[in-house]
């Protein structure tokens, strides 16, 4: 099975490194409904999340929407601060 995938998959690396490190902090609100809804398998849920890659040194504060099985995800450049800015605030 494998090499029929080869045409259609490959192995990324950046830099000679093949696997990404990251880290990541969730928000969410003060009784967790994020952390809820993704646990009872809504159809409509939310993530909200700085993301660091280790390697890049580039940290996003992404906006995830997870609907009826597709995935809508928004993201801007950021640091990781764990508290969001002004700018941030009014992502969407």
């Amino acid at each position: 099975m494998l090499p029929s995938l080869v045409r259609d998959y490959f192995i990324l690396e950046i830099d000679g490194n093949r696997i990404a490190s990251y880290h990541t902090a969730y928000l969410d609100t003060p009784d967790k409904t994020y952390y809820k809804h993704h646990h009872q398998g809504r159809n409509k849920r939310h993530k909200v999340r700085f993301r660091t890659y280790i390697e890049s040194c580039l940290s996003f504060l992404e906006v995830k929407l997870k609907e009826k099985g597709k995935t809508n995800k928004k993201r801007i450049t950021s640091t990781q601060n764990n508290s969001l800015d002004e700018a941030q605030k009014l992502f969407k």
